[in-house]
Formats: structure tokens, C-alpha cells, sequence
């Protein structure tokens, strides 16, 4: 009987090498790797706080990431702009908007709030 398939996350894309160029490197290849072998790879990428998020998205999405792992969500809005970047990169790399999963890491109950009310 063949072993039940996993996820493989990959944890982070940043911050594995001895600079930020090699990381990304490793990540890259990293990623195309594992996914070459049909198992779906979840890549942790920076909150858009962290300012590297484009360039973290890019990089798992253009290697054929499943899904990303957003982290350090405080706030509705991190994940809004994170949705709004990762849509751009799937378009970017021809995919279908929704391809390429995201999955929040909480970072605080205000991440969970629903946003405030435009009034009306």
C-alpha cells in the first residue's frame, strides 16, 4: 500500500541562506523540486508589512507553490494585501486567480476581526 500523500511546507522562503539572494536561490529550487515530485509545497512568505512581500510571492509562486503561508497576520489588512499582490503574481505567471492557495498565521485576535464598518 503506497504511502498517504502530504503537503510539504517549506518554512520560510527567506532567511535560509547566509544572504537574502542565496535564500530565495534555495527556496526556488527547493520548491520546483518537491513539486515536480506531485506533492503540493506551502512556502511561508513575509507579511506586507515586512515590505519583501512581492518579492517572496513571486518567488514561490513562479516555482510552482500550491500555497503560501502568510506570516505574522495582525490586522484584516495584511491578508487583504497579501490576496491583491498574490492574484498579481498569478496573473504574472499565467495561472488562474485562486491557483495558488493562501493560508493567514494569526498573529493576534485583531486579525480576526471583521473590518470597520464604511458607515452608511
Amino acid at each position: 500500500m503506497p504511502a498517504p500523500r502530504t503537503n510539504l511546507i517549506l518554512l520560510p522562503v527567506f532567511a535560509v541562506g547566509p544572504t537574502r539572494a542565496d535564500a530565495v536561490t534555495a527556496g526556488v529550487e527547493n520548491v520546483a523540486t518537491a513539486a515536480a515530485t506531485g506533492v503540493e509545497v506551502h512556502v511561508r512568505v513575509a507579511n506586507p508589512r515586512a515590505e519583501r512581500l512581492r518579492e517572496d510571492l513571486e518567488t514561490a509562486v513562479g516555482a510552482g507553490a500550491a500555497a503560501v503561508l502568510l506570516a505574522e497576520t495582525l490586522i484584516p489588512q495584511d491578508l487583504r494585501d497579501a490576496d491583491v499582490e498574490l492574484r498579481r503574481q498569478e496573473l504574472h505567471h499565467d495561472l488562474v486567480p485562486g491557483q495558488v492557495g493562501m493560508i493567514p498565521e494569526i498573529g493576534s485576535a485583531a486579525a480576526r476581526a471583521p473590518p470597520p464598518s464604511t458607515g452608511g
